[in-house]
C-alpha cells in the first residue's frame, strides 16, 4: 500500500514538473547563435527577419518564397508561401502569419489593412513594408479562413483576399 501511494505520489509530482516545463518552453529566448545555425541548416540566402517577441521569429526568403518561424524552444517551421495577386501568405501560428507582398498597388497606396476572421473584422495601420508580420489573438491553427482587405488612406479596398 505505501509502494503504491508513493509511486502515485511520485506520478503527480513528474506530472506537475513536466506540466510547468511546458509552459516554460515557448518563453525561453532565442540565442542568436541557435537562430544563425537555423538559417545555415535551412540554407536561407539573404533572409529578412521580424522579430515577434523575445521567443519567436519570423524569417522571409524571397529566393524561395518561403516564410519559416523560428522559436527559441527549437519548434520551427517552414511554410512554403501561397501566392495570390502578389501577396505570399505563410507561417501561419496561434496568433501570427506572415506575409511577403509583391504587389505594388499595395507597396505605392495602402495605409491600413483589415484581417476579417469569422466574419469579425478589425483595422491595422499597414506601413508600406514588404515583410509583414500580422498579430491578432483571433488566429489559430488551422483557422478555416482568414481575409485581408488592403486599404488605402481613405480606406478605399485596394485588394481583399482570402487563405
Amino acid at each position: 500500500m505505501i509502494l503504491k501511494t508513493t509511486t502515485i505520489a511520485g506520478v503527480i509530482i513528474l506530472g506537475v514538473i513536466l506540466l510547468f516545463n511546458d509552459f516554460d518552453t515557448p518563453t525561453k529566448p532565442v540565442q542568436p547563435e541557435n537562430l544563425n545555425t537555423f538559417i545555415e541548416k535551412q540554407s536561407i540566402q539573404n533572409p529578412n527577419i521580424i522579430r515577434v517577441s523575445d521567443s519567436k521569429y519570423y524569417l522571409f526568403s524571397d529566393e524561395t518564397d518561403t516564410i519559416y518561424v523560428y522559436e527559441g524552444n527549437g519548434n520551427s517551421h517552414t511554410s512554403p508561401g501561397v501566392p495570390r495577386d502578389g501577396i505570399i501568405f505563410g507561417g501561419r501560428e496561434v496568433g501570427s502569419f506572415g506575409l511577403i507582398i509583391r504587389n505594388n498597388d499595395i507597396l505605392q497606396n495602402a495605409s491600413y489593412y483589415k484581417l476579417i476572421i469569422d466574419g469579425e473584422s478589425k483595422t491595422y495601420d499597414y506601413n508600406r513594408d514588404r515583410y509583414v508580420v500580422v498579430q491578432d489573438n483571433r488566429i489559430w491553427n488551422p483557422v478555416p479562413q482568414v481575409t485581408i482587405e488592403f486599404l488605402n488612406t481613405h480606406k478605399k479596398t485596394l485588394l481583399k483576399q482570402t487563405f
